[in-house]
Formats: C-alpha cells, structure tokens, sequence
C-alpha cells in the first residue's frame, strides 16, 4: 500500500516522498511488510500465522499488541528545465540576443522567435541545445536591425515534442542619422574625403563646381554599404578657394556642400 506526496524541487536534488506501510507485532517483534500492493492472507500465511496466534501468554491477546507503522521512502528524480534568463542588447547596428538555461540533458534545440509588436511571432533562427544538466549559455546575433521595436522569445523543443516559451524582451532601434561630409575641410594635398553615412544603396554622381559655376570633375560611383568614403582628388595647380561639391543621389536628390581648397 503506497501513499505519494508532492515532489519537492531544491536546487540540488528533486525529491519525491512515498509512505509504506508495515505491519509490526509488539510483543515477539516480527515484521510483516504491507508495501507491495499484493494481497495478503494474515491467518493462512505460515509466517503471518506465527505473529497473529493467541496463546496463553497475555501478551498475544493486547490491545496494543500490533502498530501500523509509516516508513518514507525517498525517490530523486531529475530536475526540471529552466529558462534562467533572457536579454537583449544593442551592439552599434545588431542587436545581441543571449539566454542561460539548466538541466537541458532532454532539451534537443532552441528557437529564436522574433516579432515587431510582441504578439505574433516568427521563426528567425535555430539553435541546437548543449544536452547538458549544468548551467549553459547561448548567443545569436540579429545583424543590422531595422529601426523600431524588436521583441524576442526563445522556444525550446525536448525530446518527447513538448515546447517550452521564455519570457519575452525588447529593444528599441532609434533610426539612424544620415549624413553627407566632407573632411577635412579646408581640403589639404588636392583631396576630397567624401563620407556617405547610412545613405541608401545605388548610383552616386558626385560633381565639382568652380566659383563661376563650372563642373570641372565629375564622378560617378556605386554604393554597395551604408557606410563609404569617396575621395576625389584635384591636380597642385587646382584654383585655390572655395568650391562646390554636389552628390546626387539614387532618388534624384542633390545635396551640396561647400569645399575650401587651401
């Protein structure tokens, strides 16, 4: 006969207590052990028999004679899983997604789920799990995030198809400044450091113009990155003084800038 109790989880070991019962005589101290849930026969077994005949000894007809004695009996069982923490950061333009889990012997991978407004979201990576039952650590990168809010969640996979979700974190990506510049500036030794920052991708033409309004270089260039620097140079005997530098863009914008060769 078994009784269970709750499973107790500690930090260490996972503990479940059962309750056995035992049967036990007082008065010769024979034992008859009622754990299993088999039947059994008091007064036809040869063992039982022996403990439960009355004689002349008075012993064998008291009241106290027999106790029903509780015996725990204590079970480990393997700790549960855990998701211990989920973060994530910013990293100039990626956003660093990291999580720390315990006890994954039974985990098979981790999803890295992603979405715009924290309610539905979408599959963005996989991650295969360590299968360790210590404390582990993971890293996935989402690499150049769009401007806005971005929320994530991990999603665990053990080996019976049972899922488990983290909580869910967010960052904000604000939206990125875009700049034309021209450095240094005065120009010195005849060259034009042209920087493009965050600037779309496409065909550049960049021209300069003299003071009476003539191109004298023009150049056209293609933006593969966000982020270049163009350089024009201009022979010694360049007009010294100030110029004008226009970039026209993919979408047909122009910006100038004025440029001071020395």
């Amino acid at each position: 006969m078994f009784s269970s109790f709750s499973v107790i989880h500690s930090t260490a070991i996972s503990l479940s207590f059962w309750l056995a019962l035992t049967l036990k005589a007082n008065g010769n101290g024979r034992t008859i052990n009622l754990a299993s849930n088999t039947s059994l026969n008091l007064f036809g077994a040869a063992d039982a028999a022996s403990v439960f005949t009355v004689n002349t000894d008075a012993e064998s007809a008291a009241t106290d004679r027999f106790r029903l004695v509780f015996e725990a009996k204590v079970i480990i069982l393997p700790l549960p899983f855990t998701f211990k923490n989920l973060r994530a950061n910013l990293q100039n333009n990626d956003i660093a997604v990291e999580w720390i889990t315990e006890n994954e012997e039974n985990i098979e991978s981790y999803d890295v789920e992603i979405s715009a407004n924290g309610q539905q979201f979408e599959k963005a990576a996989a991650v295969m799990a360590k299968g360790s039952n210590s404390i582990e650590n993971y890293q996935w990168l989402d690499a150049n995030a769009e401007p806005g809010m971005h929320y994530y969640r991990i999603r665990s996979l053990n080996e019976n198809d049972e899922v488990l979700y983290s909580n869910i974190v967010k960052v904000e990506v604000n939206p990125k400044k875009s700049e034309i510049a021209v450095y240094p500036n005065p120009v010195v030794n005849g060259r034009i450091n042209i920087k493009l920052i965050n600037q779309a991708k496409g065909n550049y033409v960049l021209t300069l113009i003299d003071n009476f309004g003539h191109p004298v270089i023009t150049k056209q260039i293609y933006i593969s990155d966000s982020n270049v620097t163009e350089t024009i140079t201009v022979g010694q005997n360049f007009v010294k003084g100030t110029h004008h530098l226009e970039i026209l863009s993919p979408d047909n914008i122009i910006t100038s800038i004025n440029v001071i060769l020395q």
